[in-house]
């Protein structure tokens, strides 16, 4: 069994990002986005102070099975023309694994006691793993800093994956991810997300 609880914080100065970040859905569409318009002299909000980021994280490991959460808060100080406000949002998720093969699982990888191979002699690690997340934005930041109409103020989903790891440094994984979100349309919230996603990662 191998469990822990991992703190972060960090802080970054004024100059060292002026440009705010751009928050994407699982299916990678932008979901949040801060007022930028070079058509008005104030019409782009930025970056206006110290970016403050905290961020817990729990994992637990035993046999099969793993167990990882996490929080995230943060606060930057954003200006558009003369008005600086403080926006801070948070997020957090909690995902659960569990091998389906006689492996073990561990925060950093699965290593398969029967690697695939090109004579079948072995079949990799396969594993279900599921997720659950939630990202809430400030009020703050509507309506000066963004658009309510096309950014959402919260968005929470749900995916599910199928890993197979070949060896320790390949893996294949197929996921499905369902996102709902609050705010960010025109009337009300934004039309719902569904997101099928494949992906191949090789690791030295």
């Amino acid at each position: 069994m191998r469990s822990f609880i991992r703190w972060a914080c960090s802080t970054a100065s004024p100059t060292a990002r002026w440009h705010l970040p751009t928050l994407k859905s699982p299916g990678q569409f932008n979901f949040f986005t801060y007022l930028a318009d070079a058509t008005k002299p104030d019409g782009t909000a930025l970056a206006g102070g110290t970016r403050y980021r905290i961020s817990p994280q729990l994992y637990w490991y035993i046999d099969r099975v793993g167990l990882m959460a996490e929080y995230v808060r943060s606060a930057q100080d954003v200006k558009k023309g003369t008005e600086v406000r403080t926006v801070g949002n948070q997020a957090w998720q909690v995902s659960l694994s569990v091998l389906l093969t006689k492996d073990k699982a561990s925060y950093d990888g699965v290593k398969p006691n029967k690697p695939f191979d090109y004579e079948f002699k072995g079949a990799g690690a396969w594993e279900l793993a599921a997720r659950y997340e939630e990202i809430t934005i400030d009020d703050t930041a509507f309506p000066l800093f963004a658009d309510d109409s096309k950014s959402a103020r919260q968005a929470r989903g749900f995916g599910v994956a199928l890993n197979w790891y070949l060896n320790q440094n390949a893996r294949l994984a197929i996921n499905y991810e369902h996102t709902n979100f609050t705010g960010g349309a025109v009337k009300g919230d934004r039309a719902p997300e569904d997101a099928l996603l494949g992906r191949l990662q090789v690791s030295f």
